[in-house]
């Protein structure tokens, strides 16, 4: 059926009126039907008033499509199909990531809990442990203070104590030198001049007074018997002069002898007194010994008290009261866990130390990481440490010697350090570090 049904018009001469109508309802009606037909240049009106049939006939050139309303065509199609395919795989893969994430966060939480537990129980010990710490410190240093206190007092009472004795000593020790020494010095003068006397003066003395005894009852007899003959009274008076003449000899002689004596004596008394100088001088050294001894005494026991390291290499009461503070501080201090000591490693040996690090490496190719447990003393506790490794380049390294496996990672998945940043990581062994466990923690861009 045609579209356009146009009027045939047979003769213009017929009937002039009955063509020109006729003309014109041909005319309305290619109107009509050109406007009931689209537009290739888009003139309006150009749109469909019912559905278009392409009666198995295709569409082509279609432009790209815009608006909602707009035709697509079969590229556009495949296209955006295989976007969507490609971002259901990529939704799925992440789906599987923040699956695997959200297990790894499940064990962390856990751990993290259990870690918060320990930390309580930890942070309460440790409180108590403080407390008790600050107590036993409070009460030693009061001790300490009184100990060097009562020691000072001490050592000041025996030094003067000590000087007072020794003083007393001395004095008693001269004393009984210079009493001695007189006595044994007038002993000996007495027992000297006795016998000097006794020996010497008096049986001189006991000769001369017999022998003028004897001149006198001569000289007398001889007086009375003057008469009988002068040469005898002569001769008895020239006796009597010769023993008068003894008599002044022997006198003269004892005078000598008692210069010779008293010269003796004094001697003897010089060289008692020279011996008491150096028994004197000796016991003086010896209260000057005692006196300085003491001294090293009193500055012995103040070492003891109050002396430096370097005074007293096995420390005073003094350096022990202050170590026990700084003890106390640095327990007080190492408490707070919030300090952490980064190591920068110059190797890929990890030297594990017994206090809570962050070990540092700047990746170089082939770095084959192990750990080195020497300085682990207590075997019977897990062991865990946080390395960070900063990946400038993309190169080879691995964990081969002490995690050899998949297994040993959290969730089983081994990650490919593929991208440059800071890699963190953590550890954990709960046989002395002779297996370990790791956990991929992230990464920071550089």
């Amino acid at each position: 059926m045609s579209k356009i049904d146009l009027k045939r018009l047979d003769s213009v001469t017929a009937n002039d009126t009955t063509a020109t109508a006729l003309i014109n309802d041909n005319f309305k009606t290619l109107q009509d039907a050109i406007e009931n037909s689209l537009s290739r240049d888009g003139s309006t009106p150009n749109f469909m008033d019912a559905d278009l049939d392409m009666n198995s006939y295709k569409i082509i050139n279609s432009g790209e499509a815009v608006d909602d309303n707009d035709v697509v065509n079969l590229k556009y199609v495949k296209e955006s199909i295989g976007g969507a395919v490609q971002a259901a795989q990529d939704a799925s893969d992440s789906a599987a990531k923040a699956a695997s994430s959200a297990q790894s966060a499940l064990v962390s939480a856990s751990n993290a809990a259990a870690a918060v537990r320990n930390a309580e129980t930890t942070i309460t010990q440790a409180t108590a442990l403080l407390e008790e710490t600050q107590e036993y410190v409070d009460t030693a240093k009061v001790d300490i203070d009184a100990i060097v206190a009562q020691g000072k007092v001490d050592i000041d009472q025996y030094v003067t104590d000590v000087e007072e004795e020794v003083k007393q000593i001395a004095r008693d020790e001269a004393n009984k030198a210079i009493e001695n020494a007189a006595a044994e010095a007038t002993q000996i003068a007495t027992d000297n001049i006795n016998t000097y006397y006794n020996d010497t003066i008096k049986p001189e003395l006991d000769s001369s007074v017999a022998s003028a005894s004897v001149s006198a009852t001569a000289a007398a007899e001889s007086a009375s018997n003057a008469d009988a003959d002068a040469d005898n009274a002569a001769e008895s008076a020239g006796l009597a002069a010769q023993y008068a003449s003894q008599a002044y000899n022997t006198s003269q002689t004892f005078n000598t002898t008692f210069v010779e004596k008293t010269n003796e004596f004094n001697t003897n008394a010089q060289s008692k007194i020279d011996i008491f100088n150096e028994n004197a001088s000796l016991k003086q050294i010896e209260i000057d010994n005692s006196v300085s001894e003491a001294s090293i005494s009193a500055e012995e026991a103040r070492k003891y008290a109050q002396g430096t390291i370097d005074e007293l290499p096995s420390g005073s009461s003094k350096y022990w009261a202050e170590k026990t503070v700084d003890v106390f501080n640095n327990a007080d201090a190492e408490s707070q866990t919030v300090y952490q000591e980064r190591i920068v490693l110059d190797n890929p040996i990890i030297v594990l130390q017994e206090k809570v690090c962050r070990y540092f490496r700047e990746i170089e190719s082939g770095d084959s990481f192990s750990i080195d447990t020497s300085n682990i003393k207590q075997s019977n506790k897990d062991i865990t440490f946080e390395l960070i490794l900063k990946v400038s380049s993309v190169v080879p390294f691995d964990f081969s010697t002490f995690i050899s496996d998949g297994s040993q990672w959290l969730g089983g998945e081994v990650p490919d350090f593929s991208e440059t940043g800071e890699h963190w990581i953590a550890f954990v062994s709960s046989d002395g570090g002779i297996t370990w466990r790791g956990s991929y923690e992230g990464r920071f861009p550089l």
